[in-house]
């Protein structure tokens, strides 16, 4: 009997995000959030060449973006892009001309890379700066061409792995060698001159053997291969360093991380991403858009932190042992595990380590990170996807609430992370520049029917890639993050959390860290750091239950979509009283005048004046505010001045 083959529809392509460059296709939408569907691609000819293009299309291999296209690698080796390139628009995917199968492609923002299977290079598009590799001369290519600097007999190895920053590129050999070429104003190439590399370089500096590379802009990142280090350089602001340099080169390794064994990193325009085995996700750089997905918005945090969202084993575990202290059955968590029978619900119930073990098991974790633009993904092991950070264009997927009911929230100072992280953390926001960010993951539900297996996006558009989920995969168990759990709390949907709301948490962490630790297999996290996961949990799980007796009655989707409003009312409410209580603070300072001693008042009304009459001010403002603290310490009186001691060449010596 003969098998039939799998129907085209199982493999399925979403897009969301701008399409105004036809990046996602040929569709007049400026803004798209749906599937995209192969005959929307068919080319408007019937040639004999194309009859089998929409099986081609749809058994997608790889997928990557520049700023304004889109490529699709198929399992044949072709190449298709779409979108514009070089002030050329492609409405459909067409073919691109390579001599050669393609194993792997690369994009960066108006140029892209392939890899053949014998480890060679290949690049086409803009090349004002060098990114083509290709010379000082080559400023645009329309079709693919070999890097000849790159051959694997010139370099003594093939090439394994590709990556694309804004302006520059960047290859990993087999033997673990790192070579970059472009743009090198932040010294993302490994050195510091010249600005400009117009053919591959070779970065040395280290004898480290790496086995991933990603770019950002402005940045590198690198993976060691035997020890899970992870190095960086470029941009200091993105490399994961409290340097006062702008700019890092040679790699340096990233210190914060090496009680973890990283085995994922990626990039986005100016923040860093870091997977642990266990599925644990950090982050750091720039957060102005909350693509750090901590909770709120930062213009630097300069040292990883860990995205507690996403800690899906910490929260269950943590869950599991407020339950075992509160005499409830264990399994009754966010995953559906039957309790035990054989227990008696009126008895003393200890915690069971089999039980523990079997939920943590059945927990999902995240097994892929993805980083783009000032937005990060993450994929989970059953195949959902979490996307945080800029949402203006609708380019995570998510619907975007009523812009009058989001708080306005400008970066903070990133020294007050760590507060904000733990006690007041906003979910979404808007800002000067956007109109929707989103602050802490949020499973995209868009694509509850895929399972996701690739993942491609640009600054403002995304593609994704997948199988169609079958009917006893679609209502399949899914990771809820803390925030989501937080929300099934004010809306009184899980009853067996709204029986805990007199129980104290704060003395679960170790009971968590030790559950978490005893579930552990070899390829989860070998370390954890300094239980910092934990913390967050229990501090916003206690937040969560101060506000839950308020929010009781709510079963429908309707309903939940009101809370969630109300929460971001609360939210924006708060943000606001503080800034009003700020300006009460400042107002009640300045309107005291027994507070400013009568030379202070004296003096800058002696400014003042000297302002107003054309004359050059004698005495700036701070000046005058140190004169007015130095009056209060020494009780109004004029402070001594220094005696001034001259060399033996006139110069002051101190």
């Amino acid at each position: 009997m003969t098998t039939q083959p799998q129907p085209e529809t199982q493999n399925r392509l979403f897009g969301f995000g701008s399409n105004y460059f036809h990046a996602l296709g040929g569709s007049n939408e400026v803004f798209l959030s749906k599937e995209i569907e192969a005959h929307e691609f068919q080319y408007e000819d019937n040639k004999a060449d194309d009859k089998d293009y929409l099986t081609e299309f749809l058994k997608i291999k790889q997928l990557a973006c520049t700023t304004t296209s889109s490529i699709l690698l198929n399992e044949d080796g072709k190449i298709y892009q779409m979108g514009t390139i070089h002030g050329k628009q492609f409405t459909r995917p067409t073919r691109i001309s390579m001599s050669v199968r393609a194993v792997e492609i690369a994009g960066g923002r108006h140029f892209c890379l392939a890899r053949s299977a014998s480890g060679s290079v290949y690049s086409w598009g803009a090349g004002h700066f060098g990114q083509l590799g290709q010379g000082p001369h080559i400023s645009f290519l329309e079709n693919p061409q070999l890097i000849t600097h790159l051959q694997p007999h010139v370099i003594k190895s093939p090439i394994v792995q590709l990556a694309c920053g804004h302006w520059h590129g960047a290859a990993l050999t087999e033997d673990g060698r790192i070579f970059c070429w472009g743009s090198n104003r932040k010294h993302q190439c490994g050195t510091k001159t010249p600005s400009t590399i117009v053919t591959p370089h070779y970065v040395n500096g280290t004898d480290v053997v790496y086995s991933q590379i990603e770019c950002g802009k402005g940045h590198n990142i690198a993976l060691e291969k035997f020890t899970g280090r992870v190095y960086t350089w470029g941009a200091s602001t993105a490399c994961g360093h409290t340097s006062r340099r702008t700019c890092i080169s040679p790699p340096r390794l990233v210190e914060a991380l090496q009680r973890v064994v990283i085995v994922q990193i990626a990039a986005g325009d100016g923040h860093s991403l870091a997977m642990t085995g266990g599925g644990r996700v950090f982050s750091w750089g720039s957060g102005s858009e909350g693509q750090l997905g901590v909770g709120g918005t930062f213009p630097v945090i300069p040292r990883p932190k860990l995205v507690g969202d996403l800690d899906f084993v910490a929260i269950v575990a943590a869950q599991q042992s407020q339950r075992s202290k509160q005499n409830e059955p264990l399994g009754t968590s966010n995953f559906s595990v039957a309790p035990n029978p054989n227990k008696d619900s009126n008895t003393n119930i200890q915690p069971n380590a089999t039980a523990v073990s079997q939920i943590l098991a059945n927990t999902p974790k995240v097994t892929e990170i993805y980083a783009a633009g000032s937005y990060s993904l993450a994929i989970s092991s059953t195949g959902h996807v979490y996307g945080w950070g800029y949402n203006d264009t609708k380019v995570l997927g998510l619907p975007r609430p009523c812009t009058d009911l989001l708080p306005y929230l400008e970066p903070a100072n990133s020294s007050t992370a760590t507060i904000s992280q733990l006690k007041n953390r906003v979910s979404q926001a808007r800002a000067f520049d956007s109109s929707h960010n989103v602050l802490l993951p949020r499973r995209i539900d868009a694509l509850h029917t895929l399972d996701v297996k690739l993942v491609a996006g640009g600054p403002s558009h995304l593609l994704f890639y997948g199988h169609a989920r079958d009917d006893t995969t679609v209502n399949s168990l899914v990771g809820r993050t803390l925030h989501e759990v937080q929300q099934a709390r004010r809306a009184g949907q899980n009853q067996a959390t709204e029986q805990d709301d007199d129980l104290s948490m704060e003395s679960i962490e170790t009971d968590a860290v030790t559950s978490a630790t005893e579930a552990m297999s070899p390829n989860t996290d070998q370390f954890l750091v300094s239980g910092s996961n934990n913390e967050v949990i229990i501090t916003e799980l206690n937040n969560t239950k101060r506000e839950s007796a308020n929010n009781s009655d709510s079963e429908d989707e309707k309903k939940v979509s009101k809370e969630d409003d109300k929460t971001l009312i609360k939210e924006r409410t708060q943000i606001d009283a503080r800034t009003e209580s700020g300006k009460t603070m400042l107002e009640n300072d300045v309107s005291k005048p027994s507070s400013i001693p009568h030379r202070a008042r004296s003096l800058a009304s002696q400014e003042s004046s000297s302002s107003r009459l054309g004359r050059k001010p004698s005495m700036s403002m701070p000046k005058i505010m140190r004169k007015l603290t130095s009056s209060k310490r020494n009780n109004g009186k004029e402070p001594p001045k220094r005696r001034q001691f001259f060399g033996p060449f006139g110069g002051s010596k101190g």
